[in-house]
């Protein structure tokens, strides 16, 4: 927003022991396009000035509203209105909740676009473009999910996946199932049991399915590799203090590899799809426990607790440890442990800065598929706090240290230097800066040693890539330049485009 004007006023009526009136005036420009204002009046009453307040008043509740609330019947809210409403305001509210309990046809939630088709208030399937994929595993893919949200007083998630291609010819099911306890739902059971296609260094990957089958039709080049995985597993998390979560889980799975198993293109061509590399096959059963710190204050609606940071500056760090041992029937033993954080600083007038980084550090021999890799990119796609110049999994291992810096300058610096054109043009600069640190431990190199063709690139010396990118507030797509600054071959300077829509 550009231009925002906000006058508070205070008006005393009569005596201090009268009401008092709060106005608040709002007055904006949306992006130098769409003039906009607002006002608000509100009534103080019952107050008495210079109280002393009790030090737990000051908790990390921003505004509560109490789960009882929307059990409470009309009769209740009119013994405590301060103001009657007026003949108006009574005809606006009770036309909102006619429109609100109208029922809404199959076809006005139906949009082509969409991921999912809501079917009901707590129940949604499939949309049009998350039914379809294509990969060089499972070839051409049908995907239909089913989604029950918010259930049994807003306490139960739940969500079923089914999947069959073509090219593999097996069917795939993923089920989850979340059960919120407390009374603001701030202890969670959760339950998945699956049978799929799992996605190597799936914690890595920024782009969707969307692009991947974009990727293969159209070009003939899938930058995934794909394994099988079918496993169960439970976990139940805590919020122990008001800015601590906890969890604790165990999860028994088998892994298999995949193959190449279609050559498909929508284009002739003789090209074929690169193989699809193994995995190490084996069976795990893993005890987890994780942590969660957020320091940002929240509001409770009722029913959760939603954090919210209020255009402040704030931190979150969270981790998790994974322990892999025979005496709970694993094949390998091994240990991992993984320290995230993020934050986000206000910085002058509208830039913000924002760090993100993780640290993952693991004892024994850890299998190919649960190593850690660098977040690249494909091709000339880019994303926020991946390595432009770095291809998706090139880079992986068991001990790393990565951290990202974005700095969103908006077009503040173009405003500040007076820069002609571009001082009203609403264009955007940001600037990145990304760090690394990885190698693999020899027990790891060891145990997958079959599973490697070529040698192993390590980052034993810290590894540096710069640059910036420009683009419009209005338009979802940026233009970056990133250059390597340490660790030079061939591809030293990448030119890419970065877009949430992919």
């Amino acid at each position: 927003f550009k231009n925002v004007r906000v006058i508070q006023q205070f008006r005393k009526i009569n005596k201090i022991a009268m009401p008092v009136d709060y106005r608040l005036f709002v007055e904006g420009n949306f992006f130098g396009v769409a003039k906009f204002g607002f006002e608000i009046n509100s009534i103080l009453y019952n107050f008495e000035i210079n109280k002393p307040i009790d030090p737990d008043v000051f908790d990390m509740a921003v505004v509560t509203v109490l789960p009882d609330a929307d059990n409470k019947d009309p009769h209740y809210w009119e013994t405590i209105q301060t103001i009657p409403n007026t003949e108006d305001e009574m005809e606006a509210y009770h036309r909102i909740d006619s429109l609100e309990a109208a029922p809404k046809s199959l076809w006005e939630n139906f949009s082509w676009l969409s991921l999912q088709t809501k079917i009901t208030d707590n129940f949604s399937v499939s949309g049009p473009l998350s039914i379809y994929h294509f990969n060089r595993v499972e070839g051409h893919t049908f995907k239909f999910n089913f989604e029950l949200y918010e259930a049994l007083n807003k306490r139960l998630n739940s969500n079923l996946e089914l999947a069959y291609g073509f090219a593999d010819k097996r069917f795939k099911a993923d089920f989850n199932f979340l059960y919120s306890l407390g009374e603001y739902r701030i202890h969670k059971i959760k339950v998945d049991a699956y049978d799929k296609l799992n996605i190597l260094f799936e914690e890595s990957d920024r782009y969707n399915l969307l692009t991947s089958t974009l990727t293969n039709l159209f070009l003939k080049y899938d930058f995934r590799n794909y394994y099988y995985s079918k496993g169960l597993g439970i976990t139940f998390n805590s919020e122990v203090l008001p800015v601590l979560d906890l969890g604790v889980g165990f999860t028994t799975r088998s892994d298999k590899s995949a193959t190449t198993n279609t050559n498909f293109y929508v284009f002739s061509s003789d090209k074929e799809f690169d193989p699809n590399p193994p995995v190490y096959e084996t069976k795990l059963n893993t005890i987890s426990a994780s942590f969660s710190l957020d320091f940002r204050k929240f509001i409770e609606n009722g029913y959760f607790r939603r954090r919210v940071s209020g255009g402040k500056s704030y931190l979150l760090i969270f981790g998790d440890a994974l322990y892999s041992n025979d005496a709970f029937g694993s094949s390998i033993n091994f240990s991992m442990y993984k320290l995230n954080f993020w934050s986000e600083f206000n910085s002058f007038k509208s830039t913000t800065f924002n760090i993100g980084g993780k640290a993952t550090f693991s004892y024994g021999a850890v299998p190919y598929q649960m190593m850690y890799a660098l977040p690249g990119n494909v091709t000339a796609l880019g994303k926020d706090f991946s390595f432009r110049t770095l291809k998706f999994g090139e880079i992986f291992g068991d001990k790393a240290f990565a951290a990202g810096l974005k700095y969103s300058f908006n077009d503040e610096l173009f405003k500040m230097f007076n820069i002609p054109l571009l001082k009203d043009s609403e264009m955007t600069l940001t600037a990145h800066f990304n760090v690394a640190w990885l190698t693999m431990a020899e027990d790891s190199r060891e145990l997958n040693k079959d599973l490697f063709d070529s040698e192993i690139l390590e980052f034993q010396r810290p590894f540096f890539e710069v640059g910036f990118s420009v683009g419009h507030m209005l338009i979802p797509i940026s233009v970056e330049f990133t250059w390597k600054l340490t660790h030079l071959n061939g591809h030293n300077f990448v030119i890419g485009i970065n877009t949430v829509v992919l």
